[in-house]
């Protein structure tokens, strides 16, 4: 959310005439956006884009390799050259390069944190912005770089604090529009964010998302129910679940958050069926599969077609409880039924 709103102001500041803005965003569940290689080739599609110019240092070695260039194992030693050889151009433009979530990154992350250490002083045009959860390997490759700015939003919680309340007043706004809230709701909702978000941008979308569903005259019932902090308000979240009136909607619940949690990648409403034991007189088409993702809370975002968990943090809770009797979210999706899903979902090639 902050490098959204990063790169928001850095477009509106310099106008783009002259400056290229280049942005990849990480997320660990998606396996075209969880690689060293997938950065890389966001990063100079962006770049290329914007400074056509520097197409011949690419186009050359595409001449040669084809579509290869990009993919296969060789892929970044040879993206990785280009990428520095146009870092070092003297008609480069202004250039900003920025990752979010580098621990999310999961497959040849010490390559992207060398080539991004080992940069920042080679063109004076180019500046770097990455982020990431405070983990110690990435912290140690990124201090080598010669010249940087480090940030700690734990040590700017006051700055931190004034963009989520900034974010809280836009997003209370949208909600009242939506429900119809008197200016009396409107405002006890503005103050329980403000009380309780301690700084989190997911929490208080997780909440208003829980908001929107339910109807304005329980408004201060469900506010009432939503604890500070996203581990309480998963857990809260889980309890719900485990709750509900109906003990087979509850069933269905976990067996879908466990295998969200735990497949390669993000699934789609038409793969859920052959991954989760679905009940025969519960439909497997349509409108009838979403709606059983809505079910699971706000853990799950559908995507079009495609099922994924809302943010890295919900994997990690989900995976993390997931040994504990009373959030085991894994009752019966063990072996046999994963075995079963393989079957269903192999085709063999023509």
């Amino acid at each position: 959310m902050l490098l959204c709103g990063i790169i928001d102001e850095l477009s509106v500041l310099t106008n783009g005439k002259t400056t290229t803005i280049s942005f990849f965003f990480c997320q660990a569940a998606e396996p075209r956006i969880n690689n060293a290689t997938a950065v890389l080739r966001g990063l100079l599609y962006l770049i290329l884009d914007k400074q056509p110019a520097l197409i011949p240092y690419i186009q050359k070695e595409y001449d040669k390799a084809g579509k290869k260039l990009f993919e296969g194992v060789n892929a970044w030693h040879a993206l990785s050259r280009i990428f520095t050889n146009i870092l070092k151009d003297p008609i480069l433009q202004t250039t900003y390069l920025i990752i979010d979530g580098l621990d999310e990154c999961t497959h040849d992350l010490p390559l992207l944190l060398q080539l991004v250490s080992e940069n920042p002083s080679t063109n004076p045009n180019v500046k770097w912005i990455v982020s990431s959860r405070n983990l110690a390997a990435i912290e140690e490759s990124l201090d080598k770089a010669d010249q940087k700015v480090r940030l700690c939003l734990e040590l700017n919680e006051n700055s931190i604090s004034e963009a989520v309340n900034i974010y809280i007043h836009y997003k209370v706004q949208i909600l009242a529009e939506r429900k119809n809230f008197d200016a009396g709701l409107l405002e006890a909702v503005r103050c329980h964010l403000l009380s309780n978000a301690l700084g989190t941008f997911l929490w208080v979308a997780l909440v208003c998302e829980e908001l929107k569903k339910g109807k304005a005259r329980n408004a201060h019932k469900l506010l009432n129910a939503f604890p500070a902090g996203l581990d309480p308000l998963y857990e809260r979240m889980m309890v719900q679940i485990q709750d509900s009136e109906d003990a087979e909607d509850a069933e269905l619940c976990r067996r879908i958050l466990a295998v969200v949690a735990i497949v390669y990648r993000p699934i789609t409403l038409e793969e859920l069926p052959a991954l989760v034991e679905i009940p025969d007189h519960v439909s497997k088409k349509g409108q009838a599969l979403v709606n059983l993702v809505e079910d699971c809370g706000c853990f799950l975002s559908l995507r079009g077609r495609t099922i994924s968990l809302v943010h890295q943090s919900a994997t990690d809770f989900l995976l993390k409880e997931a040994s504990s009797e009373m959030f085991s979210v894994f009752p019966r999706a063990s072996k046999p039924n994963i075995t079963k899903s393989f079957g269903s979902l192999y085709r063999p090639c023509a």
